[in-house]
């Protein structure tokens, strides 16, 4: 008997894949017994929590086995950290010209090499494990970011994050110094 299973695979934690096996040779029909919990069946939907190794027994009509296995790999990434900073643009007194930039930090488990940024702002080809960035600038009267973070290794595997655009900056109070007038 000659197993051949649905093969390696990544996804990303909480997703779902369905995992299978047949075989050739020996004398059909065959029976299929999955380890895991899984049980009897050609096939079975799995999602796993973590980095998972599934193991397949076929028996033939005459008793003969062979095996089978497979692995499903779970990238997990982890909430990103997101620091946004205030920059009063050399204006100290006018905070409707206010900018802010951020910075990025992604950690996670069996990802690709790198990470990109989506949505508000655009980044590619960022490292895992680092701060990344200054990004910017961009204006606080815009309001925040909304951003998606995609792994390299496995595109369906995403993260949401929010550059919080900060206060002002700016001291509006240094616009009402009072004037002395001397006659």
């Amino acid at each position: 008997i000659v197993v051949t299973t649905s093969g390696d695979e990544t996804i990303c934690l909480d997703d779902q894949l369905t995992i299978s096996a047949s075989a050739s040779g020996g004398d059909a029909p065959y029976t299929y017994q999955w380890d895991n919990g899984l049980g009897a069946g050609q096939s079975h939907v799995v999602s796993p929590d973590v980095t998972t190794t599934y193991s397949v027994t076929v028996t033939d009509d005459e008793g003969c086995e062979a095996y089978g296995q497979l692995t499903i790999t779970v990238t997990e990434l982890e909430d990103p950290v997101v620091t946004t900073v205030c920059n009063n643009n050399g204006t100290p007194s006018d905070p409707s010209d206010d900018f802010y930039t951020y910075t990025i930090l992604v950690n996670g488990t069996n990802t690709g090499a790198s990470y990109s940024v989506s949505g508000d702002d655009t980044q590619s080809g960022l490292a895992y494990g680092v701060v990344n960035g200054p990004f910017g600038p961009f204006p606080i009267s815009g309001g925040d970011l909304n951003l998606t973070i995609t792994d390299s290794g496995d595109p369906a595997c995403t993260q949401s994050a929010v550059a919080s655009a900060p206060a002002t900056c700016s001291d509006l109070c240094l616009l009402n110094t009072p004037v002395v007038l001397v006659n």
